[in-house]
C-alpha cells in the first residue's frame, strides 16, 4: 500500500486465511480465471507484443487499448456493461498537501532516512525505503520491544535486543532469509 494512501489515513484491512478446499475454489473461478486469461491474451495482442518503435508508438497502443477496454468492450463481471459506464468518482476530495503525521505524546517518533532506516539507541535499524523522508511512531510495548507505526498501519516491533524489526509472526527479515526469534 503506498505512503500517500496510509497517510491520507486509510488502513489495511487483511481477511482471514481462505478456507474454502481448492477443489472448490477452481470451480468458484474457473470463470473468473478465464476472464482474466483472455483478457491478458487481449493486453499482449493488442499492447505488448510486438513493442513498438518507439516510446511513443507504444504510448499511443496502450492509449488505444485502454480506450477499447474502458468504454467499447463489454464486461462479465459488470452485467456487460464497460467499466466507464459504471464508474463514479469519489465524492470524498483527495487533497493535494498531506497533513502531517500525529502520534500519541507517549509515542517516541523518528525520522526515516532516505537509505530506509532509523537511528535507534546509537544504533542503525532498517525499517523499509518506502518510508524514506517520513516520520514513524514507536510505542513501548514491554522491555526493550516497541510497535512501530506509519500513521496508524503498524508495521511490526522493534526488538532492542536484535535491533531489528519483527512481523506479526515474531520473524525477521534479512537478507531474504526467515529467521525466528
Amino acid at each position: 500500500m503506498g505512503k500517500r494512501v496510509v497517510r491520507h489515513g486509510l488502513t489495511i484491512e487483511r481477511p482471514p486465511p481462505a478456507t474454502i478446499p481448492t477443489k472448490h475454489l477452481t470451480t468458484a473461478f474457473s470463470c473468473g480465471v478465464l476472464s482474466i486469461k483472455a483478457e491478458q491474451k487481449l493486453l499482449e495482442k493488442h499492447a505488448s507484443a510486438p513493442s513498438a518503435a518507439s516510446s511513443r508508438s507504444q504510448q499511443q497502443i496502450f492509449n488505444r487499448f485502454r480506450e477499447e477496454f474502458n468504454n467499447e468492450r463489454p464486461h462479465e463481471a459488470l452485467a456487460l456493461a464497460t467499466p466507464a459506464a459504471v464508474y463514479q468518482p469519489s465524492p470524498r476530495p483527495f487533497p493535494t498537501k498531506l497533513p502531517p503525521l500525529e502520534y500519541p505524546d507517549h509515542f517516541e517518533t523518528r525520522y526515516v532516512s532516505y537509505s530506509g532506516g532509523i537511528r535507534w539507541k546509537s544504533a542503525w535499524v532498517h525499517v523499509s525505503i518506502t518510508c524514506a523522508g517520513q516520520y514513524l511512531g514507536l510505542e513501548a510495548v514491554d522491555n526493550q520491544i516497541w510497535n512501530v507505526y506509519f500513521g496508524p498501519l503498524r508495521l511490526g516491533r522493534l526488538s532492542e535486543q536484535h535491533m531489528r524489526i519483527q512481523d506479526e509472526h515474531g520473524s525477521l527479515w534479512r537478507h531474504n532469509k526467515k529467521q525466528k526469534l
